[in-house]
């Protein structure tokens, strides 16, 4: 296990842009949650978290290794809300993936905000009509759109 955990520490450095992401979500009055499909636990994800000096800002994480559904099954979405204490019209899921991270939490009513910036493989690409709400270049991009929709919601 060791061994492993070493094999995946460089691919597991959370990126610079998630602490002022998260921060500023926080100074907004707007909670902070994870949900991932992996295969890693609670406590390993946490323990990263964690070493990368941001747990302290995660209100709610949920892993598909200990919950009965993956992304994008609707109940997965709805978990990670309740875990968090908000209706999911209330809720934003930001992701990399336009089927897991965007057509995924819509089908709750949550917006997505898709950051396009991975690249899949084509074994694991799937075809969708999903739009995202929002697109963000970047991480930090995502509290401009935040800031907007709060903006609207205002009048």
């Amino acid at each position: 296990m060791a061994a492993y955990r070493r094999f995946w520490e460089p691919h597991t450095i959370t990126d610079p842009q998630v602490r002022p992401v998260w921060e500023g979500l926080r100074e907004r009055g707007l909670r902070v949650g994870v949900l991932s499909n992996t295969i890693w636990s609670r406590d390993y994800h946490r323990e990263i978290f964690e070493r990368d000096g941001v747990l302290d800002l995660l209100d709610a994480d949920l892993y598909s290794s200990e919950i009965d559904h993956v992304k994008p099954h609707p109940e997965a979405f709805r978990a990670i809300c309740r875990a968090l204490g908000v209706e999911p019209e209330a809720a934003v899921y930001v992701g990399d993936r336009m089927f897991e991270d965007v057509h995924g939490p819509q089908q709750v009513g949550m917006r997505a905000i898709w950051v396009p910036h991975s690249t899949l493989p084509e074994n694991q690409k799937v075809e969708v009509t999903a739009v995202p709400d929002a697109r963000a270049h970047e991480l930090l991009d995502v509290l401009s759109v935040v800031d907007g929709w709060l903006a609207d919601a205002r009048g």
